[in-house]
């Protein structure tokens, strides 16, 4: 009886580790079969957060973030070439979110996020150089990009894009009739 419980155990183990059933299914059938005397992870060895992938992408996105600030405000680059340079990194971006989206991988949020900074930086940047000073028209770019946001939340289902176009609309009124 141990040889065959020994045997469902490994082939239990190998089904995780390919795959071949969901994660939460094999943990269930190991903790059955070894009567919650065996740790699930002892086979695995623990990864650590700074090799992680997700920290890697996470890092990707903060570093961005902060350049782009950075290039932006605390450069003596010509607004033009400012813009420029968020051009290309949204471009960039997108690019990447297309292939994420295309290989389906839930890394693809991480970028929509920073692509929605970067869009939202880069409007703003793009309303003040077109017409100075004006707060009309820099309110219309804004709820044209918190309009967008709000419409491809809604056709690819992403409720944070929904979410932060709706409160950025919300903000924009508020700011507007204090």
């Amino acid at each position: 009886m141990d040889d065959r419980k020994t045997i469902i155990i490994n082939e239990i183990k190998y089904w995780r580790k390919h795959r071949l059933l969901p994660e939460t299914y094999c943990n269930f059938l190991l903790s059955l079969y070894t009567e919650g005397e065996q740790n699930q992870d002892n086979d695995e060895p623990r990864k650590s957060i700074f090799t992680s992938l997700v920290f890697i992408h996470l890092m990707v996105a903060i570093v961005v973030i902060v350049l782009t600030f950075l290039v932006t405000h605390f450069t003596v680059f010509s607004e033009p070439m400012q813009m420029t340079f968020l051009f290309v990194l949204l471009a960039v971006f997108m690019g990447i979110i297309y292939w994420f989206r295309l290989v389906q991988s839930l890394y693809v949020h991480i970028y929509i996020v920073t692509a929605t900074l970067i869009s939202f930086i880069l409007m703003v940047e793009l309303a003040d150089f077109i017409l100075p000073g004006e707060r009309w028209f820099l309110g219309l770019v804004i709820v044209f990009t918190c309009v967008s946001w709000v419409v491809i939340g809604l056709k690819w289902a992403y409720q944070y894009l929904t979410i932060a176009g709706f409160s950025g609309l919300i903000l924009l009124l508020i700011f507007l009739f204090m």
